[in-house]
């Protein structure tokens, strides 16, 4: 008689203590009416993380986003997200005062590092008793600069926070002295719109006294931006383009 043993693995998702979690992570929050874009970026040491977090509020067109600082906190099996003090927003209007607590899994898909949980946010304002919770889905990034964190982080002069973006010694060959350089991330200074090329590509005449203009990017979703410049006046800069539209309105002045 022939015996045939059949094997059955059951694959689960797996802690990895030993990853290294610091970079920036895009993704999103999701819950049963809505779902935000959400990034976050952690830096430190195992030990003693801390980083910021970033969620985006579209509203007619326009992308609100806002910047708070996060404490977060490493135990065995899970990763736990807490809010802190806002430290940057572009809202158009007053944003609710709440704090998000998240509570994250890591997990390893092929080569992706992937942060997965659940979440909920308790109101600020004891006027409003109002209570959210969803899920949380988040990709360690291998483009970082390309993220709307980093990009931001750098306008704000606060990228240099994070534990990613490292420098150390090198010694030039033509000069003994010893000199800092940045290694790791690179964040070189961009050129500012004035001192670019522009390309004239339309010209558009109006007459309103303010302007609304939508922009999408109708290619590879790959971190490109726009600048947008009236009679060389920066209107609005580094506005990241996605598959949908996002829209800036600005007031003229006539003069």
């Amino acid at each position: 008689m022939l015996k045939i043993t059949v094997y059955i693995f059951f694959f689960f998702p797996v802690w990895l203590s030993a990853q290294d979690i610091t970079g920036v992570w895009t993704g999103y929050i999701k819950t049963p009416g809505s779902q935000l874009e959400y990034e976050l970026a952690i830096s430190g040491s195992e030990k003693d993380l801390s980083g910021y977090s970033l969620i985006i509020y579209p509203k007619d067109g326009i992308e609100n986003i806002g910047i708070k600082k996060a404490k977060i906190k490493q135990a065995k099996k899970e990763i736990y997200v807490e809010d802190g003090e806002l430290v940057y927003d572009n809202f158009t209007t007053q944003p609710r005062r709440s704090k998000m607590f998240g509570k994250l899994s890591l997990m390893l898909k092929d080569t992706l590092m992937i942060l997965r949980g659940s979440f909920d946010t308790r109101s600020l304002d004891f006027r409003d008793s109002r209570t959210y919770s969803g899920e949380v889905f988040l990709q360690k990034t291998a483009r970082p600069l390309s993220s709307k964190m980093l990009v931001t982080m750098e306008e704000i002069s606060l990228v240099h926070n994070f534990s990613f973006i490292k420098t150390q010694p090198v010694k030039h060959a033509n000069n003994n002295n010893l000199k800092k350089e940045t290694t790791g991330i690179i964040v070189k200074p961009p050129l500012r719109p004035t001192e670019r090329k522009i390309q004239k590509i339309s010209e558009i005449n109006f007459s309103s006294d303010s302007l609304l203009l939508s922009f999408y990017d109708n290619g590879t979703i790959d971190g490109d931006t726009v600048t947008i410049l009236l009679n060389g006046k920066i209107l609005t800069e580094k506005l990241g383009l996605k598959a949908s539209y996002a829209g800036r309105k600005s007031g003229i002045d006539p003069s």
